[in-house]
Formats: structure tokens, C-alpha cells, sequence
């Protein structure tokens, strides 16, 4: 909406002075004004001309603190999510949801009436259409957002009861964008765990199949990041986070497409470092692709914000229902082939 006024009030700041000059040029030459008008109205010009740029500069620029301001305010205004317990001990890690429902603005539900239990050293997978509620699950379990309605219990603890930093050492997370830091791809690693060994996490970088990229950096292990890990390719920054998981091995596990940034040849290497970080865990996997999780304990099918579905894969492919449609569908889809015109 501003592109507009914006575009002509920079024309008329950077023009005023050429077009005094040509119309004064014009007076002069009739008679109509003296020389030292002229040069008198050229002064002027030039002088409002530089303090309409500089106000405009000064415009964008206050536009941008506007915004930063009111991203600061509501920092200050957000309130840290409450608990009870300090010291946060959790003995086993069943995870149970009892009639959750959540929202993000407070006036439509993104998951309603969500009631499931996962079992110890189980794997459940969330499946479902984009924008169904599987991430927002993943989040909740983390204590990411506190739930509008409803209890997530963990080990038979409310999680609210929690301190979010205390819960959150019981809980490692791969997610599709996962966060780097400013940093070393060493500390990026070493996040995991901050008392982790050198040995450790090199370690944890080859099981994530990362180490032989690393070294073939030019610091290796020591080369830095920009913020957000942008001087690396997607699959890169996936397998540091891999890494970043195995290295805290922690309990519980959030795997949320965990390889979708990855080529045939790494994915099939990273499937098998996940295979050994699931083992003896607690794990959530969000996936697309339903060949990956056919062999999960319960599979979650769920369908803007409810569960449609809930069971074993043999299980919900013998109700016939949406979650053997979509295995029907993928089928089909493998079977397709590009021909020529």
C-alpha cells in the first residue's frame, strides 16, 4: 500500500532541484526574475530537497524500530510458562494426552480433543494432510506452547507442573528447520550435551554421516557458521542436527521428517543412525512417506486437528478406511513414470 507514495514522494524530493533550475532558467531568460533570485530559489531547493531525502530516510527507518519495538514489547509481555517442580526427575516416559485441544490465537483450534497413550521404548507415528496438527503435537510434548485444554502427562507427571529447561534435557528433537547457532560446527554439535568429549562428538558426527563433509571443510570441525547455518546445504544442517540428537541420546525422541532435506544415498545412511538412536526410546515420527513408519507401534492418523484414525498399520489397513486410501494412493504414485511427448 505504501510502494505508491512512497515511489512519487522520492521523485518530487530528488527533482525539486532540477526542476527549479529549469524553470527558473526559464524566468530568467524572460526577465521575469532577477540573478540572484534564481540563485537564491536554487540555494533553497537544494537545501529542501536534501532535508526531504534525509527525512525519508529517517521514515524507513522508524518504520523498521516501529517493528522492533513492537516485537520487543511482546517479549516483554509474554508471560514464562509456570511450574511447580524445580528439579525435574522423570523415572519412565510413557506419554499420555487426555482430551487436548490447542490453539495458537485463541480463537480457532488447532488440535481438538486429542486423548492418546504411548508406551515406554514405543514409536508412534503422526500421519496426515499438512496442516492436520502433527508438528503442533511434537511441539506441545516439548512444552514448547502449553495446551488451551486437556493434559500431557510424561511418566505420569502433568507436564505443566514441569520446569520447561528441566523437561527439555528428557527430549531430543529433529525437526524440518532445525536451528544452528552463530557458532563452531563443533559447539552446533556439542549443544547436545554440553559436557560431551571431543571423542563424543565425533562420534555422533559419523553416525550422523556428517564427519566426512566436516573435514573436508576448511576448519573442519572449527569452521564457523552464519547465523542460521546458511553457508550450509539443507542436508548438511539436517545431519548436524542428527548428530546433535545422538550426541545427547536423550530418553525421548521427536522426529518431525527428520530426512527430508536428504539425497537417496544419505537418506538411507541416516535411516540407519536413526534406527540405532530410536532403539530403547520413546519416539514420535511425523512423516509423509508411509512406507517409513510401517513398522511403528501405533500410528496416529490425524485429520484437521482430531484422530481419525489410531492402530497398527495391519490394523487400520484392515478398516478399509482414510489410512488405507492414503497407502493405496502411494501405491499408485510409485507406479508413475514420465514419458516423453
Amino acid at each position: 500500500k505504501m510502494a505508491a507514495p512512497t515511489s512519487m514522494y522520492s521523485i518530487v524530493a530528488n527533482f525539486l532541484l532540477p526542476l527549479v533550475l529549469l524553470v527558473g532558467s526559464y524566468l530568467f531568460l524572460g526577465g521575469t526574475i532577477a540573478p540572484d533570485q534564481l540563485v537564491a530559489f536554487m540555494l533553497m531547493s537544494l537545501a529542501l530537497s536534501a532535508l526531504l531525502i534525509a527525512f525519508e530516510h529517517s521514515y524507513n527507518l522508524l518504520k523498521d524500530l516501529n517493528l522492533a519495538a513492537h516485537n520487543l514489547e511482546q517479549a516483554y509481555d509474554t508471560k514464562p510458562l509456570s511450574y511447580k517442580e524445580e528439579d525435574v526427575k522423570l523415572s519412565h516416559f510413557d506419554i499420555a494426552f487426555e482430551h487436548v485441544d490447542f490453539s495458537y490465537n485463541k480463537q480457532s483450534d488447532v488440535l481438538t480433543d486429542i486423548s492418546f497413550f504411548a508406551k515406554e521404548n514405543s514409536v508412534t507415528a503422526l500421519i496426515g494432510p499438512s496442516g492436520s496438527g502433527k508438528s503442533t503435537v511434537a511441539n506441545l510434548i516439548a512444552r514448547f506452547w502449553d495446551v488451551s485444554k486437556g493434559t500431557i502427562r510424561i511418566g505420569g507427571k502433568d507436564i505443566k507442573d514441569l520446569n520447561p529447561d528441566g523437561l527439555l534435557h528428557y527430549i531430543s528433537e529433529v525437526f524440518q528447520e532445525n536451528t544452528l547457532l552463530s557458532d563452531t560446527i563443533y559447539n552446533n554439535i556439542k549443544a547436545g550435551r554440553e559436557n560431551a568429549t571431543e571423542e563424543e562428538i565425533i562420534e555422533a558426527a559419523k553416525a550422523a554421516h556428517c564427519h566426512e563433509f566436516i573435514e573436508k571443510l576448511p576448519e573442519g570441525y572449527q569452521t564457523r557458521l552464519s547465523e542460521g547455518g546458511n553457508t550450509l546445504s539443507g542436508g548438511e544442517k539436517q545431519r548436524i542436527a542428527i548428530a546433535r540428537a545422538i550426541l545427547k541420546n536423550a530418553p525421548i525422541l521427536l522426529l518431525d521428517e527428520s530426512t527430508a532435506s536428504l539425497d537417496a544415498d544419505n537418506e538411507a545412511k541416516i535411516n540407519q543412525a536413526l534406527d540405532r538412536l530410536m532403539k530403547g526410546k520413546t519416539v514420535f515420527v511425523i512423516a509423509h512417506r508411509l512406507n517409513t513408519i510401517q513398522n511403528a507401534d501405533q500410528i496416529i492418523l490425524l485429520n484437521q486437528g482430531r484422530i481419525e484414525e489410531m492402530g497398527t498399520h495391519a490394523e487400520l489397513l484392515a478398516k478399509k478406511g482414510h489410512y488405507y486410501e492414503m497407502v493405496q494412493e502411494q501405491e499408485k504414485a510409485k507406479k508413475w513414470i514420465v514419458k516423453g511427448a
